[in-house]
């Protein structure tokens, strides 16, 4: 590999806070372990469908929240059980950051606002009329109320595939297998219902995930990349409506339709699945990989 492509995440201080694992998972297992827990997850949560379909957007929400509480309450007790290391060190040894968390939100939304202007300004799609208009503003209080429901959901995942997958492969496989291996796996999980045979959406997915992945090596924890995630995920679902695997919304607070052939515009998968948003995640990708070659300075702590 050139020598400018070289990476050492061994030395982020989000990597070797996994090294005070008494008994660290092998790298080999921690993949099916994590796809292990969601499914799990999703089987024990699953008796709550039947009870939440079609009662409305915040109720039905509730079904997601419920499966990500088990999640990471499965994480939790594999780390300390298993491990022998607080769950903290998944990512969370840091303080919550809320100037971090609201900067990784505005520029989520922002870089895939970005990205859907361009194909409305292209032709590509078309803002069309919603139930009460260009705007439902009957699903903006929802929306609304959904960003620190996106908040908790984002940092379940981040714990699962930036915190604890990355941690664990990170100290014992090549730095890149790391993380694209990562960024692989949180695609399978966060991947929509509508995108799911769209290999463009997985690859733009993997992309995203390669990004936060530096992104959280960079700050030492996941507060940055939990920001970006939840941006981006309520953009998409909560903002243009497209479906969640594992539940979220329909109902859209700006309505959109692909005017032009699927594979510019995305077609049903959405805009996840443009080139448009390939070039955007890539530059995010590259812009967070650079950055990561220069950390920031982190003063020692005061005694």
């Amino acid at each position: 590999m050139p020598e400018r492509l070289r990476i050492d995440i061994v030395s982020s201080p989000l990597v070797q806070a996994a090294g005070i694992a008494i008994r660290l998972t092998r790298w080999w297992a921690a993949y099916p372990l994590v796809l292990l827990i969601v499914i799990a997850a999703a089987l024990m949560v699953s008796p709550l469908a039947p009870v939440l379909e079609d009662v409305g957007f915040p109720v039905s929400a509730l079904a997601l929240v419920a499966m990500h509480v088990v999640v990471l309450l499965l994480l939790f007790a594999w780390v300390r059980w298993w491990e022998r290391r607080p769950p903290a060190t998944v990512g969370f040894t840091a303080p919550p950051q809320r100037r971090e968390l609201l900067r990784g939100i505005g520029l989520g939304v922002g870089i895939f606002a970005v990205a859907t202007l361009v194909l409305v300004a292209a032709g590509a799609v078309h803002v069309t009329p919603t139930v009460s208009g260009p705007i439902a503003w009957g699903a903006v209080i929802p929306a609304i109320v959904m960003i620190p429901v996106w908040l908790f959901l984002a940092a379940v995942q981040e714990a699962l595939t930036r915190g604890f997958l990355l941690q664990v492969t990170g100290l014992q496989v090549a730095a890149w297998a790391a993380v694209i291996g990562q960024a692989v796996l949180w695609a399978v999980v966060r991947v929509s219902s509508q995108a799911a045979t769209d290999l463009l959406a997985w690859l733009n997915l993997t992309i995203v995930g390669i990004a936060l992945a530096f992104v959280a090596l960079r700050e030492g924890s996941l507060w940055l990349a939990i920001g970006l995630d939840a941006g981006f995920s309520w953009f998409e679902t909560s903002l243009l409506g497209v479906s969640w695997v594992g539940g979220g919304q329909s109902q859209a607070v700006i309505g959109l339709i692909p005017t032009s052939a699927s594979w510019w515009s995305g077609g049903s998968a959405g805009v996840i699945a443009s080139p448009v948003v390939t070039l955007a995640a890539a530059a995010a990708a590259a812009w967070s990989w650079q950055r990561y070659q220069h950390p920031p300075v982190r003063q020692p702590a005061s005694r």
